[in-house]
């Protein structure tokens, strides 16, 4: 049990670290493609879907600051779009965001209009506007710059990186259109952006809930236990890993390296391998590489990877080493069951996350867990440290 004081340092520590790898998930996304090497991934979807996705995100805490929200459509050409719903919802999830942060009272609107751009393509414009504090001239010069702001003042209110807005632009590039922005101080603003594409199939259409890796309802609660191996060094990713699967009936085993991984699968018919990618003696793609070698079952075993490298050309690395699928660090436990469903049936039973169970899974519980077991000697005690040590080196993205 932590104090009022060290539970408020303790949510300082995440608070900061959740800032830290927002800031470094926007770099890596800023260097890709100023390096040309972040892809598309171009899908047929529902715009509807798609918004009703971003309603269902946003909507409480909009509410919550007493402001209404909306979304206005008016899609006559193409209601189903060939490109990347992904990349779209992130630059939705940007300009709202920002919406949010820089409006008191009011309303914050999502309008989506289309044009025929030719005879096998459209122009779908997304437009974001708020009730804000708006942005003067100068202001709107320095938006779509990497690590500038509209206010640029040491003394700034509002926080940010100033990186946002500049991915937002390079993304709506990519998808064939372009971002603008309309304001005045004082009376709000509206951020709009263009995707020009290919109108989609409605059959093949993916739906948001497939992209996210959900469950259609009714298919949520009893189903298939699993039998889990989860190769991991590290004894806090161990603990965090735990704490994930607390509210499922999956029986869970875990080893230290890829030999160890090796040898179990050999021992027990596993339904599904979690591999850490870098471990001592051997590391999962080399483990991996070894269990596809086995005889009869035991090499068509499903093999998810738990890695920190989740850069362009790291999915193929993993899938060439014989891997199904891969789930970066830190952890996200909705993530980790969505692919988990991918490879080992969506008729398997997962849990129901609520928000005291996905605190539950983070860091800081699993560190507070693993000092509250007394070490049974100065050598336990000593490795348990290193452990920690290492472990919190790990959170940060050092190491996979």
């Amino acid at each position: 049990q932590l104090t009022d004081d060290q539970r408020r340092q303790a949510q300082t520590i995440k608070d900061s670290g959740e800032s830290l790898l927002v800031l470094i998930n926007d770099i890596l996304d800023l260097s890709k493609v100023e390096a040309g090497r972040l892809e598309l991934e171009m899908l047929d979807f529902g715009l509807v879907d798609m918004l009703n996705s971003v309603a269902d995100l946003w909507q409480s805490q909009i509410s919550d600051k007493g402001l209404a929200f909306s979304i206005d459509v008016d899609i006559d050409h193409a209601p189903v779009l060939h490109s990347d719903p992904t990349r779209i919802r992130q630059i939705l999830f940007n300009l709202v965001n920002n919406a949010l942060k820089f409006t008191e009272r009011g309303a914050i609107t999502i309008k989506v209009t289309q044009s025929q751009v030719s005879d096998d393509r459209v122009e779908t414009r997304f437009a974001v506007s708020d009730t804000g504090i708006g942005i003067s001239e100068e202001g709107r010069a320095r938006l779509f710059k990497s690590f500038s702001q509209a206010d640029g003042s040491t003394t700034r209110k509002f926080g940010g990186t100033g990186l946002g807005l500049a991915i937002c632009k390079r993304l709506a590039e990519l998808l064939g259109g372009e971002i603008d922005v309309e304001s005045q101080p004082g009376t709000g603003s509206t951020f709009g952006f263009t995707v020009r594409c290919h109108p989609g199939d409605p059959a093949k259409a993916v739906s948001q809930a497939e992209l996210e890796g959900q469950q259609a309802p009714g298919e949520q609660g009893e189903g298939r236990r699993l039998r889990i191996l989860v190769a991991e060094d590290n004894h806090i990713n161990q603990a965090v890993i735990r704490a994930m699967f607390r509210k499922t009936d999956h029986h869970i085993d875990f080893v230290g390296d890829g030999s160890e991984a090796v040898a179990a699968v050999l021992r027990v018919p596993y339904d599904l391998v979690l591999m850490d990618v870098q471990m001592p003696e051997m590391d999962g793609p080399t483990a991996t590489r070894k269990i596809r070698k086995l005889p009869d079952a035991a090499a068509n075993i499903p093999i998810i990877a738990l890695t920190a490298n989740a850069m362009t050309g790291d999915r193929e690395k993993y899938i060439a080493a014989g891997m199904d699928d891969y789930v970066s660090k830190p952890i996200n436990p909705k993530e980790l069951f969505a692919a988990i469903r991918r490879n080992a049936g969506a008729e398997i039973a997962t849990p129901e996350l609520s928000d005291e169970d996905l605190m539950a899974a983070d860091p800081i519980t699993a560190i507070a867990a693993l000092q509250a077991e007394p070490a049974a000697t100065n050598e336990d005690a000593n490795a348990a440290l290193d452990d920690l040590l290492s472990g919190l080196d790990e959170l940060g993205g050092n190491n996979s």
